[in-house]
């Protein structure tokens, strides 16, 4: 489930939710609760998922992309791109 295969989408891996939670972290700074809340209530086209995460699989995106060095977390506990 972390990388695409022949059965699972790219939507569907932990490794594309990472990439499209980067189109959230560009805007600024969110915490894990903005985060779940603007890919859960989409208000715009960058909010519509095709597929439906749990937050599980939200925290296991950010925890990757931090592994990566992509994000950091700063002292409020807010999310953002390095």
């Amino acid at each position: 489930m972390i990388l695409p295969t022949k059965h699972i989408a790219l939507s569907e891996s932990i490794i594309g939710l990472a990439g499209y939670l980067l189109t959230f972290l560009k805007d600024g700074s969110y915490s894990i609760d903005m985060i779940w809340e603007r890919l859960t209530n989409p208000k715009d086209d960058i909010g519509a998922c095709f597929v439906r995460h749990s937050i599980d699989n939200v925290v296991l995106a950010i925890d990757l992309l931090f592994m990566m060095k992509v994000v950091d977390v700063n002292d409020e506990g807010k999310i953002f791109l390095l």
